[in-house]
């Protein structure tokens, strides 16, 4: 019960952390939600992908969605700071038009 409700208090704390770093890096609300939104969807995913592998959850898998995560949101705000600078320059965002 105790690494649980550590586990929570730092998965709560990190994705307070996160949200701050998001939203002072991009400083747009709706590219700060485009990349927040990402981030839990991954990690359902992987959670998902993990149970119909049928992989239990222990320090290795833990530390390998976490290193997951961190790829990417940093994917994330990169790929929404190219279209918003795009955007703003007026240039397609197609990559083969």
């Amino acid at each position: 019960e105790s690494s649980i409700r550590n586990l929570r208090e730092a998965l709560f704390e990190g994705a307070v952390v996160v949200t701050i770093v998001v939203v002072f890096f991009l400083f747009n609300v709706r590219a700060s939600v485009i990349t927040l939104v990402a981030m839990p969807l991954s990690l359902l995913l992987g959670i998902l992908i993990l149970k119909v592998f049928d992989v239990g959850i222990n320090a290795m898998t833990l530390a390998g969605l976490a290193i997951a995560i961190g790829a990417v949101v940093d994917d994330a705000i990169i790929y929404v700071e190219n279209i918003f600078r795009r955007l703003h320059k007026g240039l397609r965002l197609a990559a083969f038009v």
